[in-house]
């Protein structure tokens, strides 16, 4: 699983990140899986200091991804929005799927993009 902090403006300032909320409530219901974090503001080594527990910690987005069963997008970074869902789910663990809270690819056509992406808010992303 790959997850990602703030975004707009970039900042590696974490206070009031939602992702930090998200991130406890992973921890809590899914102890065994393994987390691996990933922003494109903060160093890794410096997550690390911010973030207690089992998590792994990366620099780099395909480490990220490559083999998630779940990517989450909790982060509207503009770099972010420029990936490809389709080579990032290349990636991914067969049946896996990415979950974008920030809507980030909302200017592809959401048909295009079959049952591996789910977005909030986008009716057509749960047909």
């Amino acid at each position: 699983m790959g997850i990602a902090f703030k975004g707009v403006p970039p900042t590696s300032d974490l206070r009031g990140s939602m992702s930090l909320k998200v991130l406890k409530l992973l921890e809590k219901y899914y102890s065994q899986e393994k987390i691996t974090l990933f922003d494109p503001v903060i160093q890794s080594y410096e997550l690390k200091k911010e973030i207690s527990g089992n998590f792994l910690f990366t620099n780099s987005l395909k480490n990220a991804v490559k083999n998630a069963s779940v990517v989450i997008f909790a982060n509207n970074h503009p770099d972010l929005s420029l990936l490809n869902p389709f080579q990032l789910y290349k990636l991914m663990k067969s049946n896996g799927f990415i979950y974008d809270y920030w809507n980030l690819f909302s200017n592809l056509n959401f048909i295009k993009l079959p049952n591996f992406y789910y977005s909030v808010g986008n009716i057509n992303s749960f047909k």
